[in-house]
């Protein structure tokens, strides 16, 4: 018998529900490889919801269709609220002792649930992560060179340090699993990109130990026509903004962590900066937004010595560096930059 069967059969008696969340929008594409991947699951005691966020495809008819096939799955219809509005109508539908969330247009591992649910319970941890392995439109795998390794964070304390300081942990709300108590006063902020940031450190504040493995069980498919990938707007700059109050929270609460919070904050401008240079009309981008770099470079210059001492790579601190002193100068590498790559002359 293989090890994953002992395992399993060790737990058998135990079936503690599992509620898995599935917020759906105009996915048809990617629909019934998400729900397979889930309705598969070598771990079976699960209660998964689909719910469905005003969708205009057919992914209404799909999630229906999976409903009268499997007693398991629970479909919520609603009207169109976004992401973080289909998350918590999800959480308030859920009554699973243990709680999850999946991404629509990903899948996963069919043992990835098990491997929460029993590294959970092997070391009494209050949250259970596992990594992601980055795949194409098409469900194909990326390239990457990321090692990983496996670990237990013990401490409340610890526990933030791993989330504001390891990208093992990551702020994302998929791939991890969650004692389901742990939302009982807490929700995803609606309207907002980059829920997760907002929402993440409030669940790690409510743990003593977390598990973080090593395997890349979460399939996240990278989309061109993502909001991860779209051209800039403010809106993304909810992300610094999740930072700011997460920093504020660390202020408060962890007052030897704060710099790592700090750094987090400058690590969200940087994705923006970058996004902004990837614009296609770049001039006409930056005179749009001429206060918002404005902005951003205050940002360098508040928090730029507690980046350096940060988690980030060099190539990241010496990006940091040269907005530091000249974001101007910077846009204008990189508009020269994006501006060959997108002419072929750059790989």
């Amino acid at each position: 018998m293989c090890l994953l069967a002992i395992e399993m059969k060790r737990y058998k008696k135990v079936e503690d529900l599992i509620s898995v969340v599935v917020p759906i929008y105009n996915v048809e594409k990617y629909l019934k490889k998400c729900i397979d991947s889930i309705v598969y699951q070598t771990y079976r005691n699960l209660e998964i919801i689909l719910c469905d966020d005003g969708s205009t495809d057919s992914c209404s008819q799909i999630c229906d269709k999976y409903a009268e096939m499997d007693s398991r799955v629970k479909v919520i219809h609603k009207k169109n609220g976004g992401l973080s509005d289909a998350r918590n109508v999800g959480i308030e539908s859920s009554t699973g002792k243990y709680i999850l969330f999946i991404d629509s247009d990903d899948f996963i591992d069919e043992n990835m649930i098990f491997y929460l649910y029993d590294a959970l319970i092997k070391n009494q941890a209050d949250m259970a992560c596992c990594q992601r392995q980055e795949v194409d439109e098409n469900g194909r795998k990326l390239k990457s060179n990321k090692e990983y390794n496996t670990f237990i964070v013990n401490e409340n304390e610890e526990c933030m340090r791993e989330l504001l300081k390891n990208p093992q942990m990551d702020t994302v709300a998929w791939g991890k699993l969650y004692i389901r108590s742990m939302f009982k006063d807490v929700r995803y902020p609606v309207g907002k990109y980059h829920e997760d940031v907002f929402t993440t450190y409030k669940l790690i504040a409510q743990c003593q130990k977390i598990f973080v493995g090593e395997e890349k069980y979460y399939y996240y498919r990278i989309r061109t026509d993502s909001i991860m990938t779209s051209t800039f707007n403010k809106k993304h700059m909810d992300s610094i903004k999740g930072n700011e109050e997460r920093a504020r929270f660390v202020k408060q609460n962890y007052p030897k962590l704060q710099k790592f919070a700090n750094a987090g904050i400058l690590y969200a401008v940087n994705k923006c900066v970058v996004r902004l240079a990837q614009c296609g009309n770049l001039d006409e981008q930056l005179i749009s937004m001429n206060g918002v770099t404005t902005e951003f470079q205050k940002y360098y210059r508040k928090y730029e010595f507690d980046y350096l001492h940060g988690s980030s790579g060099i190539k990241a601190k010496i990006f940091s560096i040269i907005a530091f002193i000249n974001l101007p100068i910077l846009m204008y590498i990189m508009k020269i930059y994006y501006s060959a790559k997108k002419r072929g002359r750059l790989k």
